[in-house]
């Protein structure tokens, strides 16, 4: 099924590939390391599933540390809980015989919410774990963790492999980390932003505060020959700016609104998503891309109906180059993320969650083309084994359980989707013996739609030096692991603690400046004080 492919053999190679819109492949830093891997996730969150309270396996099999030196004796390995009763029995894993491909699933790379509820409910509020749905994927894809974003206009796909001992059995871990270009505002084209703003009864106090922020954050990243709309939703959903010109980052007209936005009424919120949907197709040119940004706290369920109708406005704006980005807003009191999460799925954006003005100034000001802009849609990896390989069959190896369907997301500028997944002999494996890659997508811009595909070989394993975020994803694979095992209450759960609290540790040593791992370590220290 595969067309002819380009053969990387050496470590450290990097191709340049041609097409309408090239794509930038490059294989790197096949080392020794010791990990777990996941990949399965997707998005599309439902009203009608159940957030997260399965115990998933932790995916730890190996010891702790990244350097196998031998000097300090690592913490036992983590027993993963017993399955519930009726549960369905462990899947065999998935045995390669170099044809038929394996989907890695990316979906829940758009769940960015996730990660920052956990930090605010612990860091910001002193609160235990939030009820939110726990896995690696969103957790991989909130923190940096690729390389510097390519220079030129070109998506780039990284990929890592290496070897860990594991009695008489090798065992292998895979990497891929898919990059876009950074973007500033005099390069990308100009927008129109639909933004819907909750002001019902509930927004009052600081969230209406975290509100205006955010609006006008939004605002700031703008220029002349952008547009914006704004609908608030209160006693009714109403447009108080259609299609508005702005004129610069501090906008006089946009200014006077955000100050007199109030908290009012109860009205629902899915007439404004109309609103917005309807805006955003009575304004399509075909050249500027619209963005529907919600705004709320959450605390509200749309029917399934509702969520049916939103979906295929979003559909018919999606195809055309229009996304949704669902934007929760805190303080978590009354919070509920389900709301953000189907409205985001529904609309093929990101969920994010701000949790203070800071926050709403960094997500949507700061990281303005990340969340608001689209560089590839509907992005897709396939991985072809070579026969005598096998990975664990989808969601096996997930170490954790996450309520979403399988589905392709976005990636924004300046953005990475990563997958870290382990495979393991089943059979003999051929000397030259190769991993097949296939990644498609469509443009942010124009909907063409792209393929490229690569060859890993087996035989490219060396000890050279691993690059720094592989020791990193070590890191976050086990700190969601542990965030898992400590919401489920499992018995296993102080063990899978100190596992990540030494993967984090280990990580520090080769980043000793990245103020992500603190953070981490600093929320399970939190969390094991409780």
């Amino acid at each position: 099924r595969f067309h002819p492919m380009r053969r990387l053999t050496g470590l450290s190679t990097r191709l340049a590939l041609t097409s309408t819109a090239a794509a930038l492949l490059a294989l790197a830093g096949c080392s020794s390391i010791d990990t777990a891997g996941g990949y399965h996730d997707g998005s599309n969150l439902s009203a009608e599933d159940d957030a997260g309270d399965q115990p998933g396996d932790t995916g730890y099999d190996e010891e702790p540390s990244l350097d196998d030196t031998g000097d300090e004796e690592p913490p036992p390995a983590p027993t993963p809980s017993p399955p519930q009763e009726g549960a369905d029995p462990p899947v065999e894993p998935i045995c390669g015989d170099g044809h038929d491909s394996i989907e890695f699933i990316a979906g829940a790379g758009d769940a960015l919410s996730v990660p920052a509820i956990v930090r605010a409910a612990v860091l910001d509020e002193g609160d235990d774990l939030p009820n939110v749905p726990i896995s690696r994927r969103p957790f991989l894809n909130y923190y940096r963790l690729a390389p510097s974003a390519p220079d030129v206009d070109t998506l780039q796909v990284n990929a890592d492999l290496w070897e860990i001992e594991k009695g008489p059995d090798d065992q292998f871990r895979l990497q891929l980390s898919i990059s876009t270009k950074e973007l500033d505002a005099e390069s990308r084209p100009v927008m129109h932003a639909i933004l819907v703003a909750d002001a019902t009864i509930r927004s009052q106090g600081s969230r209406l505060e975290i509100a205006r922020a955010a609006i006008e954050a939004v605002g700031s990243a703008l220029r002349p020959g952008d547009h914006l709309s704004l609908i608030v939703v209160g006693e009714q959903a109403e447009v108080v700016l259609e299609h508005h010109a702005i004129d610069g980052p501090e906008d006089a007209t946009l200014l006077a609104t955000i100050a007199e936005l109030d908290a009012a009424g109860d009205s629902s919120l899915d007439e404004g998503l109309a609103l917005a949907h309807a805006l955003s197709a009575e304004h399509q040119d075909g050249q500027s891309p619209n963005r529907i940004v919600l705004l709320s706290g959450g605390g509200i369920s749309l029917s399934a109906q509702t969520l049916t109708d939103l979906g295929v406005l979003a559909e018919v704006n999606h195809g055309q180059g229009s996304d949704v980005v669902a934007v929760g807003l805190g303080p978590l009191e009354g919070y509920d993320d389900e709301l953000i999460a189907s409205v985001a799925a529904a609309g093929h954006g990101p969920a994010l969650f701000v949790g203070n003005e800071d926050d709403a100034w960094n997500l949507l000001g700061g990281q303005f083309s990340s969340h608001m802009l689209t560089a590839a849609r509907d992005v897709e990896v396939e991985v072809v084994l070579p026969a005598g390989l096998a990975t664990p069959e989808p969601g096996e190896d997930e170490g954790g359980q996450f309520p979403y369907s399988p589905a392709p997301v976005r990636l924004g500028y300046a953005d990475t989707l990563v997958f870290h997944q382990h495979v393991d002999p089943c059979d003999t494996l051929a000397d030259d013996a190769e991993i097949a890659v296939t990644v498609r997508w469509r443009d942010g811009a124009l909907g063409e739609e792209h393929e490229q595909q690569f060859l890993l070989p087996m035989s490219a394993l060396s000890d050279a030096e691993q690059p720094t975020h592989v020791h990193k994803a070590a890191a976050i694979v086990a700190y969601a692991d542990a965030l898992g095992a400590l919401q489920q209450g499992r018995t296993d759960a102080t063990t899978v603690l100190f596992h990540a609290q030494a993967m984090i540790e280990s990580a520090i040593e080769y980043l000793p400046d990245d103020p992500e791992l603190f953070e981490m370590a600093d929320i399970l220290q939190q969390l094991s004080a409780r």
